[in-house]
């Protein structure tokens, strides 16, 4: 009888916390349908969690001077790849190019 009624418990303890979970997404997706910011930064955790549930994110640019201090934020242009024509390399808008033409300005 013992196990039995473990069992119950551990089901009744799981049932509640998939409820929690599908009463949370709920919530979090009735605040972003209602306030319209799928297309910005979650707004509070609940709207974060929901987010994080469903899989759903936001790829929005970073302003200068909102990252981490202290970690240099590099551009992925800013040397040339391997086996890549200078023509088709384009400059970083925080270092642009001053170089003659056919020059790599890394090269040393």
């Amino acid at each position: 009888m013992a196990p039995l009624i473990a069992l119950a418990e551990i089901g009744l303890f799981a049932a509640g916390v998939i409820a929690g979970i599908v009463g949370v997404v709920s919530v979090a997706i009735r605040r972003e349908e209602k306030r319209l910011t799928l297309t910005s930064e979650a707004t509070d955790p609940v709207t974060r969690a929901g987010r994080w549930v469903n899989g759903v994110y936001v790829r929005a640019p970073r302003r200068s001077g909102t990252g981490r201090p202290g970690r240099r934020q590099g551009h992925l242009l800013q040397r040339p790849l391997p086996g890549t024509a200078l023509s088709l390399q384009v400059p970083s808008p925080r270092r642009p190019c001053t170089c003659p033409a056919g020059r790599d300005p890394d090269a040393q």
